[in-house]
């Protein structure tokens, strides 16, 4: 199958061979130029199985992961980057939440959905991708939206971004050292093999931290965790979602 679809307003052709990347990305399929163009073949799906370490995997879900890969391979050129996060912007307002598997960030992002119901958008809960752009930092819906497939074809400005704890109370700060959290944004992006891709990636983080406002939140799971992240973060910018 050979199909063209944008992801971050790039529009990139992609040569696969299962119907489950077709149904997965069937909302960023688009008839614009491509301006890349990409394939996966059978060594592609091998590879993601070994870096997988089951063989549980079919083939289809795999594919779909070494098309990401190439796809995050290639963005980079143009200040794009994946982000493992769970992203829910709020009156225009982009707020993303970082956090090892397992600790609640989708947990938390929901909890957003029900304190302001049809005003919150999950634009991604897993795996978005962020944009620089005349200097503003952007957050993109990608097919690749977690076990939920909770995601929207959406993006939106950048507000903030949040680091999540566990705790029994509630309380954010934000960030002031560079050092201390660079590790932290690192760790939630593509891991490059390629040396020149990775300082990329390292200068693409070191702007974000130039324009973009760094938390870390010790909540509970409760709805006054998200209200009071929600206070506290809430940009001034009058930014605006996008369809």
């Amino acid at each position: 199958m050979k199909r063209i679809y944008k992801f971050a307003e790039i529009p990139i052709e992609i040569i696969y061979q299962y119907s489950y990347f077709l149904k997965k990305a069937a909302d960023y399929e688009c008839e614009y130029t491509p301006k890349y163009f990409i394939s996966v073949d059978d060594n592609d799906i091998q590879a993601e199985r070994f870096r997988a370490k089951t063989a549980h995997y079919k083939d289809g879900y795999l594919e779909s992961l070494a098309i990401y890969r190439k796809v995050c391979n290639i963005l980079i050129n143009d200040k794009i980057i994946l982000f493992h996060c769970s992203a829910v912007a709020v009156d225009g307002r982009a707020y993303l939440f970082a956090a090892p598997s397992g600790t609640g960030k989708s947990t938390h992002t929901a909890l957003w959905v029900r304190l302001f119901g049809e005003k919150a958008i999950m634009i991604n809960d897993d795996k978005p991708l962020l944009r620089l752009q005349d200097s503003k930092l952007y957050v993109y819906g990608t097919p690749w939206k977690g076990k939920a497939n909770i995601g929207t074809n959406t993006y939106a400005e950048v507000a903030g971004i949040c680091f999540i704890n566990r705790d029994k109370h509630n309380t954010i700060k934000k960030i002031t050292s560079i050092d201390s959290v660079m590790p932290r944004l690192l760790s939630q992006t593509n891991r490059f093999e390629n040396p020149e891709k990775m300082r990329k990636t390292v200068e693409f983080l070191t702007d974000v931290l130039k324009i973009c406002p760094i938390y870390t939140l010790n909540c509970n799971m409760e709805l006054e965790a998200a209200q009071m992240a929600y206070a506290t973060m809430k940009a001034v910018n009058n930014c605006q979602v996008s369809k």
